[in-house]
């Protein structure tokens, strides 16, 4: 992970941004808000080379951890932890990153999703992978 995460951080497009406050918006609060913030996420990462290694990196920070900020691999906070949540709802299970960060990149092309049908509706619940007494990811 330590040279994923290295990549990212030379090689994303937000490193040479002269806006580095477009990766952090402020919450989102409604659908409305939400939806722009989802576009904004999109076009702020769009075309970066390591989109899916950065949204892996904040999702593995963020299912060890418990917290989400910011925009990662053009994807805002609120749909990383719903995906996380959904991803995580059975005990003993831990959630596979690059998976997640794969299904979810995939989801959220499929066309916008609201309050009412958050990405956990969307299938992103089953992406989870058994932990084994060993502490493998099955």
């Amino acid at each position: 992970m330590e040279h994923l995460e290295r990549k990212v951080r030379q090689q994303g497009q937000c490193v040479s941004s002269p806006n580095q406050n477009a990766w952090f918006p402020a919450p989102a609060r409604g659908a409305e808000s939400l939806e722009y913030q989802r576009r904004q996420a999109a076009n702020a990462c769009a075309g970066c080379p390591v989109r899916t290694g950065c949204l892996t990196v904040a999702l593995e920070y963020e299912i060890d951890e418990g917290a989400s900020w910011g925009i990662w691999g053009g994807v805002c906070a609120r749909d990383r932890r719903q995906a996380i949540h959904g991803a995580t709802q059975r005990p003993h299970c831990r959630p596979d990153a690059t998976y997640l960060a794969h299904r979810l990149l995939a989801a959220l092309s499929h066309g916008p999703c609201t309050e009412l049908d958050p990405l956990t509706e969307l299938g992103i619940w089953s992406l989870r992978r058994e932990v084994h007494s060993n502490g493998c990811i099955a």
